[in-house]
Formats: structure tokens, sequence, C-alpha cells
């Protein structure tokens, strides 16, 4: 039922991402919408429910966005091993580990993607331009992460179903 709202909800993230996102840079850059969408689903929900999330934010953001078709698609995947290496924290500290993990996906994230899309022929700009931009896009998309976390998790959080009343 859940994951219902998870799809549509992902293609929304995308088409602020392309829309609103890069008239809000802090930095120097804009914050990673589908890569703070996704790594808080993935914490909130396991890497499970986010393996079918990824591709629609990828190739949802190849379609809408300027960039080739798969360097956003690529450029999302280190956000499923992430997800995969979250999902066995519980408890305390999931918080934290979640803004972490958030890191360096979006650090990732601004590397692979300019990677890949200076192999699909567009320019890199300076040389060291990312490593400027990927360490200020990682921050601004914890400072994101830190805003978006509580409010998924507590809508779409998973509840434990109550104690079942046994006869012993």
């Amino acid at each position: 039922m859940i994951y219902y709202a998870a799809v549509p909800l992902t293609l929304l993230v995308v088409i602020l991402q392309v829309a609103a996102a890069p008239s809000f840079n802090l930095l120097g850059v804009h914050a990673d919408l589908p890569v703070v969408w996704l790594c808080c689903w993935a914490a909130v929900r396991g890497w499970e429910e986010s393996i079918l999330l990824i591709p629609v934010a990828g190739l949802g953001l190849g379609l809408l966005g300027r960039e080739p078709l798969g360097a956003s698609l690529l450029a999302l995947l280190p956000v499923l091993a992430i997800g995969w290496l979250e999902d066995g924290r519980t408890g305390r500290g999931r918080f934290l580990t979640t803004l972490l993990m958030v890191f360096v996906a979006g650090f990732l994230y601004a590397v692979i993607h300019a990677a890949a899309s200076f192999v699909g022929g567009e320019g890199l700009g300076p040389p060291l331009n990312v490593l400027r931009v990927a360490p200020s896009a990682g921050m601004l998309d914890v400072l994101t992460a830190a805003l978006w976390f509580w409010p998924i998790r507590l809508v779409f959080g998973r509840r434990s179903r109550g104690g079942v009343f046994r006869r012993t």
C-alpha cells in the first residue's frame, strides 16, 4: 500500500529537482533532492523497497533533465549500496548514520554524474571543479536530509503491529 505513494512521490522529487532546485543555490551548488529522498527512503523503509525507486528517479532525471540519459541512473546506483549497508541498522544512531550515508551518496553522485556526462560528450570544466563541487553538494544534501528524515520517518516509517494476545 505505501509503495503506491513512493513512485509518484519519487517522480515529484525528480520534477522538483529539474524545475526548482537549481534556483536555490547555497555554497555554489544546489541540493540533489533525489539522492536525499532515496537515501531517506532506504533508511526508513529498507533497501528492498528502494530498488525500484532508483531506476524511476534515474530515468526521470534523464528524460526531464539536460544530462545524458544514463548519467543520473548511473550516479544514483551508490544509493542502492548505501541503502543495503543501512538496512541492518536499527534503533539509536540511525539518523546520524543516515546523514553520513547521504553525504557519501551526494559526494559520489556529483563525481559519477560529472564523469558520466564527460563520457557522454559534455565538458568537464576546470579539472578540479568536481573536487570543489562534490563536497559542497554532499554537505548541502546532508542539510536537506536533516530536514526531510523525520517527516519521512513519521509518515512512511514501518510501524510495529501490536502484540498478539496468545494463550499459553
